[in-house]
This record gives C-alpha cells, sequence and structure tokens, in this order.
C-alpha cells in the first residue's frame, strides 16, 4: 500500500498542479497589490476590458473573413476604434 499515489506531494508538486489547473482555467496571475476597497473596481474594469478584448478579437475575424461588415463597423465603434462608416445611397437602395 506504500504506492507513489498515497504520498503527500510536497509544496512545489502542489504550486506545479495548481498553475496548471489554473492555466486550463484560463485564469492568469497578476503580481501587484491593491486595498481591499479597490477590488470591486479593478474586477469590474478586468471584465470589461475581457469583454473589448472579445469584441476585438470578433471584429478582425469578421473583417477578415468578409463577414459582416455592419457588425464589424458596430463593433469598431464600440471599442472605440474608427467612426462609424457612412451610408452611401447605393446600399441603402436596391434596384
Amino acid at each position: 500500500m506504500d504506492d507513489e499515489s498515497s504520498k503527500p506531494a510536497t509544496s512545489t508538486e502542489k504550486a506545479v498542479e495548481m498553475r496548471e489547473r489554473r492555466r486550463k482555467a484560463g485564469v492568469v496571475q497578476m503580481n501587484f497589490f491593491v486595498r481591499e476597497e479597490d477590488k470591486p473596481a479593478i474586477v469590474k474594469a478586468m471584465r470589461d476590458y475581457t469583454d473589448l478584448a472579445w469584441l476585438a478579437l470578433y471584429d478582425a475575424g469578421a473583417v477578415l473573413h468578409g463577414a459582416n461588415e455592419a457588425r464589424a463597423a458596430d463593433i469598431r465603434t464600440r471599442l472605440g476604434l474608427a467612426p462609424p462608416a457612412a451610408v452611401r445611397p447605393s446600399e441603402t437602395t436596391k434596384k
């Protein structure tokens, strides 16, 4: 009964395992200290930034693959990357 799995893990092994679990979950480590009262605002800003990053990725994919240009323009506007595209009269009227 004295096999390898029954031995307690060392602190280094535990740290490596925890890092691996966090990496797989998409959690990143940030090395800075903040005041306790600032944490909610920082977490909100980080979540907002993540949303913007996903929008930017979607925008890049939409433009690269010729997807819905109106959606791509909307995303660019929301990100503040470019002003809304002007609609040309030829696009609004169907012949």
